[in-house]
């Protein structure tokens, strides 16, 4: 009963802390989209692949921006006091930023497109000159990507890996180093990207891949990348569990 109070405590602290941060981030990203669905719907644009992909990459940065920011208290030495003499243990501490940052974002993202596309429908609806037909309804995001054949079906999973798996190397570049997090983060991957390119047509051409249907190597990837996530996520735990009030890298 004690471990359960602590967590619930720790979240209304963690709540109550960053309220304002956490109000301003998320009416600031949803306002953003309805303004950028209500000049849609304004001019009569959207309403189809190159809004869904439009909203998909912002929406995206901005997840990986915002993850980021996880461990953002543990930025100066005395708010990483605060954070580390909390009454609360190391794992409790964990799984509540975890589920902020990664399921809740997630549904704030998701959130965020739809809201930009309900401003379009609403504000081209209240226009002089409203557009008819598929355009005046709300847009299935998932059947948009895969509709003409733009983004198969079968890679739906593996993108929604893609997207996981990608922010949680900047949920662990957020404690391995919280100060920029964001940019040296970046600066990472592309060196580990480069990398990993180099690797892949190496292994391309020492491996026949022709026996394997796409869709199942797709699937294949998927998993990888999610056994990969939760790897990650393992690694930020390790290094948030090491963390002390003096800043070590390693």
């Amino acid at each position: 009963m004690a471990t359960s109070n602590t967590f619930w405590l720790n979240i209304k602290n963690d709540f109550i802390e960053n309220r304002k941060a956490i109000l301003l981030s998320v009416g600031s990203l949803w306002g953003a989209c309805i303004l950028f669905g209500g000049l849609m719907g304004y001019y009569g644009r959207g309403g189809g692949a190159v809004e869904a992909f439009f909203f998909t990459f912002i929406l995206v940065t901005a997840g990986y921006v915002f993850a980021s920011m996880m461990f953002s208290n543990m930025k100066r030495k005395e708010s990483r006091i605060a954070a580390l003499m909390l009454p609360a243990s190391v794992e409790e501490k964990f799984i509540t930023r975890w589920i902020a940052f990664v399921p809740l974002l997630f549904g704030i993202l998701i959130a965020a497109f739809y809201l930009g596309d309900l401003s379009r429908v609403f504000v081209n609806y209240l226009s002089n000159s409203p557009v008819n037909g598929k355009y005046s309804h709300i847009i299935n995001l998932f059947s948009v990507m895969t509709a003409n054949n733009l983004v198969p079906q079968s890679w739906i999973y593996t993108i929604i890996s893609f997207y996981f798996f990608y922010q949680s190397i900047f949920i662990f570049g957020a404690i391995l180093w919280p100060k920029l997090s964001f940019i040296k983060t970046l600066g990472a991957l592309w060196v580990l990207q480069t990398l990993i390119g180099i690797i892949g047509i190496s292994i391309d051409n020492r491996i026949n891949l022709s026996p394997y249907d796409g869709n199942d190597v797709l699937i294949y990837i998927g998993v990888a990348l999610n056994i990969l996530t939760i790897g990650m996520y393992a690694l930020t735990y390790y290094r948030f569990k090491r963390s002390q009030v003096i800043y070590n890298l390693f």
